[in-house]
């Protein structure tokens, strides 16, 4: 990211994630104002988004297969956890692994042609 900001300083990178900390980012954020507070005044050029697939995904190309995946997933968290009170995201994701073991992969490669469909970039 930061070879990334260093060529093309006036960029904002946006990291779709629902796990990851909001704050991620912060040291890059720190380092690139410090390096370019005379040429941009931005806080965040690199942030995490939360997003809903269904919600992101809403009247375009992939939509169908968001809420086939959607379904799949509900269902297995159902199987796992049969009590929604009850967190145990290591199990749930010991089960989505044994369901579909390239089920992170095949979501992180239609996000990431999803976003490129939906918003460009480089």
């Amino acid at each position: 990211m930061e070879t990334l900001l260093h060529h093309h300083p006036g960029a904002s990178i946006e990291v779709y994630s629902n796990t990851l900390p909001l704050n991620t980012f912060i040291d890059i954020n720190i380092r690139y104002n410090k390096r370019h507070s005379n040429y941009l005044l931005r806080k965040d050029v690199v942030r995490v988004v939360r997003y809903n697939l269904l919600e992101l995904t809403e009247g375009s190309p992939g939509h169908d297969w968001a809420v086939t995946v959607t379904e799949f997933l509900e269902r297995a968290r159902l199987r796992v956890l049969p009590n929604p009170a009850f967190d145990s995201s290591k199990q749930l994701l010991e089960y989505y692994k044994y369901v579909s073991p390239h089920l992170a992969a095949h979501l992180s490669d239609f996000l990431r042609m999803f976003l490129l469909y939906k918003n460009g970039g480089l």
